[in-house]
């Protein structure tokens, strides 16, 4: 009798501390995954001088990316419907429907988002809630982006690996009615 008892103990013993074990298994990966999904919520990087910025893949608008070439953006949109040339500048200026996107020496300098049918890679574009950006780019823009307005409705944050940056402008409503890629012309 008293070995079935020790047996019936030891049983006791083992499946509680399986259970144990268990319990500590999927509480490390739950921890996991949520330490993964905050992460990944995170698009704002802070770079070797401790600067906010975005990613270079960020950058880009469909299979438009910044420094493409004039050729390139003629085969994706066609031709514009309207060109505004700078020579002293080396600076062309090509309108679309969907976008303003201007060249520095024949590659793209800048783009700018008309309307709200496109987006960045994260899922950036026109019409947006000031909230719905900052989950977007994990971090408040407003106190780690550089504002560039004195009423506090336009930041720009820098881009990681080439300088250039992309400019956010909001309305009174905390709507966003302005996103463009941009870079200052040397």
């Amino acid at each position: 009798m008293e070995i079935k008892e020790s047996i019936r103990f030891m049983d006791f013993v083992v499946a509680k501390s399986l259970n144990m074990r268990l319990k500590t298994v999927i509480f490390i990966i739950i921890c996991l995954a949520v330490l993964s999904c905050s992460l990944k919520n995170k698009l704002l990087i802070i770079d070797e001088n401790d600067n906010y910025c975005l990613p270079n893949s960020e950058f880009r608008v469909g299979e438009i990316c910044y420094q493409d070439s004039i050729s390139k953006i003629k085969e994706i949109l066609g031709e514009p419907y309207e060109i505004d040339e700078y020579l002293d500048l080396n600076l062309k200026t090509w309108k679309y429907k969907d976008f303003v996107i201007e060249f520095h020496n024949n590659l793209v300098w800048s783009v700018k988002f008309l309307n709200e049918k496109y987006t960045t890679p994260s899922g950036l574009k026109l019409g947006l809630s000031k909230s719905e950006v900052i989950q977007k780019l994990g971090y408040n823009i407003k106190d780690n982006g550089v504002i560039v307005s004195e009423d506090n409705l336009e930041f720009q944050i820098i881009n990681c690996e080439l300088g250039n940056y992309m400019i956010f402008k909001f309305d009174s409503n905390d709507k966003l009615i302005g996103l463009e890629f941009d870079n200052d012309i040397p």
